[in-house]
């Protein structure tokens, strides 16, 4: 592009909008896309680009070495990739844990020192939501939606 056309122009934004406009930016479940967008944030070092493809990738890792893109994005992109997902799926996983039990460890008098009315209130929202939860999905915790165990063992 800087080749064919005029110094007054910018290259990058008008690269950006057409890729905006012919959707190659739409990177949920896109798994070529987003390791094309990945690759060309590496060559033309384009950190918020970047950042973006790189969220979406940790997110479809699981899917990304199917297609040959993968083998584009430098190995080190790749590994950070897969530390990323470990990382993503370990702190999911203790989320998932804190929240069979409504926090009730994390929110407890010890960690946060409520004073008494504090903690009342705390209980009955708990109370409040346990219902809620209770009458969408028959009890609580609901069951998981996501097939594959949560262990990482």
């Amino acid at each position: 592009m800087h080749l064919f056309r005029t110094a007054d122009v910018d290259n990058l934004a008008d690269l950006m909008s057409y890729m905006d406009e012919e959707g190659y930016l739409y990177l949920k479940s896109q798994p070529s896309h987003v390791l094309a967008i990945l690759h060309l944030a590496e060559v033309l070092q384009i950190r918020d680009l970047y950042i973006n493809a790189f969220a979406h990738c940790c997110g479809m890792s699981d899917q990304l070495f199917l297609g040959p893109e993968y083998q584009l994005v430098s190995s080190v992109t790749r590994r950070l990739i897969r530390r990323a997902k470990v990382e993503m799926e370990l702190r999911l996983g203790q989320m998932g844990s804190m929240l069979k039990t409504f926090l009730q460890d994390e929110l407890s008098e010890a960690h946060l020192g409520l004073n008494p009315g504090a903690r009342a209130h705390l209980e009955r929202f708990r109370t409040l939501l346990q219902g809620v939860y209770a009458t969408k999905f028959g009890y609580y915790p609901p069951p998981s939606i996501d097939p594959r165990p949560r262990s990482l063992s």
